[in-house]
């Protein structure tokens, strides 16, 4: 592969950007700061998607990786560097690091990959070359998480948020929760719903609730006390519930309840939802019979479907919705090395397929966590692939694994 160094070094006065070459096939940009990025690649083809959206089975294992976000056919990792590897392959594409720093987050969508480095500048790429499009120094920290929210890109912190315009990178807005208000420490509770973001929020003076930002920075709080997970609930809309509670939905345009659905059956907590259903699962289910997984259909306003185990199975992490499928884990007590990987029919509950994942042949030999304590969540769908994580409860990284990311897809 060839190394292609990418160095902007200022020049005072110089009113246009020149491009120089340089021996090695790379070039030098006139005229912006020098960020000491380094570009390896593209090398090969552009690789195709494995798929169109939701898989289809029978599906296979692809490969490993650590944590990837699937763009095409490429799953893009974060480590000491950015790392683009052809998902079928498993083949390096492009890396992307830059001298004395260390990319901290990564996010994608639109067709742009954008990364948060540990002294906070924000970069968008290109992800079929590697290529910055644009850099913004935004002084926010290495902890600081990234969304992106319609047309601009979101850097969230515990009491504040920045957002930056997706095509430029200039700021578009800043924002705060409430007085007395911070953002939840579990950032995975900031949602992405249309062109709004939803934060579930904590307060010490009043009520707990949920901020809500548009994409234009207008903010609207909603308290609800109950607000202990924010869930996906359709296009403009999200839902509040506690454990084992029942679900208030709001119209993130208004901020109005829209509806509230009741608690599902047993010991279930809802999850997740669409424009037409919410999906719940209770990790108490053990005995035969137990409920397992419901779901609720908003426009009825009735249960639409539960699932019980047979006392075989129990139901492992939270279910998600991609199309029309409910994708779940199942572990087996009396087989604790193996997981399966269950699609069930979103408007019935039919399961339509299930694949085995033996863990057995992910982690290290001699790993230090018994195969009965390691979780294995279901962490992406998207582009004909379904990623699995392996991890420890409360991680999802260790040294029980070299690549603890299971990516599968169509044969």
């Amino acid at each position: 592969m060839t190394w292609f160094a990418r160095h902007r070094l200022a020049v005072a006065g110089l009113a246009l950007v020149v491009t120089a070459a340089v021996a090695v096939g790379g070039y030098v940009l006139f005229g912006t700061p020098d960020y000491g990025e380094r570009i390896n690649g593209p090398s090969g083809d552009y690789p195709a998607p494995v798929g169109d959206g939701v898989p289809n089975p029978p599906l296979t294992v692809l490969g490993r990786a650590d944590d990837p976000r699937i763009l095409d056919g490429l799953g893009i990792e974060l480590g000491h560097a950015v790392v683009a590897r052809a998902v079928r392959s498993g083949a390096e594409y492009w890396s992307y690091d830059r001298e004395g720093s260390t990319p901290s987050r990564i996010a994608t969508a639109d067709e742009g990959l954008y990364v948060l480095w540990d002294d906070g500048l924000l970069v968008r790429l290109d992800p079929r070359t590697a290529e910055p499009r644009w850099h913004t120094e935004t002084g926010m920290d290495e902890y600081s998480e990234i969304r992106v929210v319609g047309s601009v890109v979101v850097l969230l912190q515990d009491t504040s948020v920045a957002a930056y315009h997706g095509d430029g990178g200039g700021e578009a807005w800043t924002a705060s929760p409430p007085p007395d208000c911070r953002a939840s420490e579990a950032f995975s509770d900031a949602l992405v719903t249309g062109t709004a973001l939803a934060i579930e929020t904590s307060c010490t003076s009043g009520p707990d609730g949920v901020t809500v930002l548009d994409q234009d920075g207008r903010r609207t709080w909603i308290a609800d006390e109950e607000a202990r997970h924010v869930i996906r609930a359709g296009a403009d809309r999200f839902g509040v519930t506690s454990s084992l509670g029942p679900v208030s939905i709001y119209d993130v345009d208004t901020g109005e309840r829209a509806m509230r659905v009741a608690r599902a059956a047993d010991n279930a907590t809802y999850w997740d939802g669409d424009d037409e259903f919410l999906v719940a699962r209770n990790s108490d289910a053990r005995a035969a019979g137990d409920v397992a997984y419901a779901a609720w259909d908003r426009e009825r306003n009735q249960r639409a479907w539960s699932v019980r185990t047979d006392g075989t199975w129990q139901p492992a992490e939270i279910p998600l919705i991609a199309g029309d499928v409910v994708y779940a884990v199942h572990y087996r007590p009396d087989k604790v090395q193996r997981r399966a990987l269950v699609a069930y029919d979103l408007a019935t509950g039919e399961q339509r397929w299930h694949t085995e994942i033996d863990l057995a042949r992910h982690v290290k030999a001699g790993a230090p966590v018994p195969f009965g304590e390691l979780e294995l969540a279901v962490t992406g769908i998207s582009a004909g692939t379904v990623t699995l994580t392996i991890g420890e409860p409360g991680a999802r990284t260790s040294d029980y694994c070299h690549r603890c990311s299971i990516v599968l897809g169509e044969a």
